[in-house]
């Protein structure tokens, strides 16, 4: 009976190589078994980039920046745990919808938008900081990064999206302008020179 499959193979310089094999029995006219002929196909290219794909799959999803990935036409393609996290979506929620369209809110700023904007026209990468609103509706603060993607021919193929949850240091940032608006406000109505 044929047999199909995949072996770790050892050469002979004690590299492992994987391959995907196929064993045929080999008959003489009576139909009896005489040997067998094999068939190998090295594999190890493939199971080493599966294998990376995986571990770079770990570090996206384990990261603490939150990790989207779109496609060309700005498309959700991909994101990580963390995002969800940060969010509330899922890549369910979320998949073949452009991230504008879920977390752009009232108070968004449409400036950072256009400037995001024209990075994307010119297939730069971007970087500021950016409110965002979350599935529930509260607003949340990120530094985002945006990298246009590439494949080896350098072709754009669609882009990476890391936000960074910063709301904590904005709150703080505001708390301290408006404690230091309130003294100069007090500093100026005290009749002293």
């Amino acid at each position: 009976r044929p047999f199909r499959g995949e072996m770790l193979c050892y050469a002979k310089d004690g590299r492992e190589i994987w391959t995907d094999f196929e064993m045929q029995p080999l008959r003489d006219e009576a139909g009896v078994v005489t040997g067998f002929m094999s068939i190998q196909l090295d594999t190890t290219a493939r199971k080493e980039a599966e294998a990376e794909a995986r571990r770079l799959a770990l570090v996206a999803s384990r990261t603490a920046s939150s990790v989207l990935l779109a496609d060309r036409e700005w498309r959700t393609e991909w994101l990580n745990d963390s995002f969800t996290r940060l969010t509330g979506y899922t890549l369910a929620d979320v998949r073949g919808r452009r991230p504008s369209s879920f977390l752009a809110g009232p108070d968004t700023d449409p400036l950072v938008l256009s400037a995001m904007e024209m990075a994307d026209r010119a297939g730069l990468p971007f970087k500021g900081e950016l409110l965002n609103y979350a599935k529930d509706g509260h607003p949340y603060w990120v530094e985002i990064e945006v990298q246009p993607l590439r494949d080896d021919a350098g072709q754009h193929t669609g882009y990476m999206a890391l936000q960074l949850d910063i709301t904590e240091r904005k709150l703080a940032e505001q708390e301290l302008a408006q404690r230091e608006a309130q003294f100069r406000f007090i500093l100026n109505a005290l009749p002293v020179g």
